[in-house]
């Protein structure tokens, strides 16, 4: 362990652990041994560092979107980094998405556990604009598996690469400001200092909870509300494609897991929920 430790092999290193403690659990429960005395080994290990993605704040979101309309990408790729910024998806995810994994009806983008980090069901509740960005897709890889389906010959059986928006964004002059994965972070931020409940955007996020019950209670925990967000979300993306900054005023609750509703100007929301907002624009 020292050895790989040293090497600063951090995944190599936490799988090792992992490993050993696995044994030596298994020796304690069938009587070799009465406790694990590497069960903290991991504490002397220098642990790695997390790495923030390069990513923009919110208010940058309007001249990010007036660089991608006006790029010189194809527009299947235009459509694939509008879907990951509505949808909150991982770039792997974002590509990966199937038509199968489409309800037209319900609005909802079901992602196999299987395809996901963690290795665990995930919904993703589908804005208007989301919807509209399938509906163009539809008409291009309809025929096909993948909604965003390779556009290179010999890999039509294959979707796009989870590079290809990154390559875009640099192309769009945003080298060392911003990746794809990133976009992700834009969504918190803004949600956050919205005062939207953590927790929901969490989940929004897919991002994985360690209480194996609460997870699998949370599959599909919120969606209402989670559906009301990012439609919230949507709308500050549509704004942001005007060159505007849409602030959303939370009325104050004492509910301390507020349903969150917007009265969009958005066609075909007559059936998002409904209660009022103040809303400020900015230029």
């Amino acid at each position: 362990m020292k050895t790989v430790g040293a090497g600063k092999k951090f995944e190599t290193l936490h799988r090792l652990i992992q490993r050993i403690n696995e044994i030596m659990n298994y020796s304690i429960n069938v009587g070799y041994m009465d406790i694990n005395k590497l069960n903290k080994v991991h504490m002397i290990f220098e642990s790695q560092q997390a790495k923030h993605l390069l990513s923009i704040r919110p208010e940058e979101l309007p001249e990010f979107m007036k660089a991608l309309s006006k790029a010189q990408i194809k527009p299947c790729t235009k459509l694939l980094i509008e879907f990951q910024l509505l949808t909150l998806a991982r770039p792997i995810e974002a590509v990966q998405v199937e038509w199968s994994e489409i309800d037209f009806v319900k609005r909802i983008w079901t992602v196999p556990e299987e395809k996901i980090k963690k290795n665990r069901e995930h919904l993703v509740p589908l804005s208007q604009r989301a919807i509209d960005i399938l509906l163009e897709m539809k008409k291009i890889n309809g025929n096909r598996k993948y909604v965003f389906n390779s556009q290179v010959k010999k890999h039509l059986n294959k979707h796009m690469s989870s590079q290809t928006a990154n390559v875009a964004i640099k192309r769009m002059g945003y080298s060392g400001k911003l990746v794809s994965h990133g976009l992700r972070s834009v969504a918190s931020t803004y949600l956050n200092e919205q005062s939207f409940d953590k927790e929901i955007i969490e989940i929004a996020l897919s991002h994985i909870d360690k209480n194996t019950v609460r997870r699998a209670y949370n599959r599909s925990l919120y969606l209402e509300q989670r559906t009301e967000m990012l439609n919230c979300w949507a709308e500050f993306v549509r704004f942001a494609k005007i060159g505007k900054v849409l602030q959303f005023n939370k009325q104050k609750s004492t509910n301390p897991k507020p349903t969150v509703n917007f009265t969009s100007n958005y066609s075909n929301t007559s059936n998002m929920s409904k209660i009022s907002y103040s809303m400020n624009l900015t230029a």
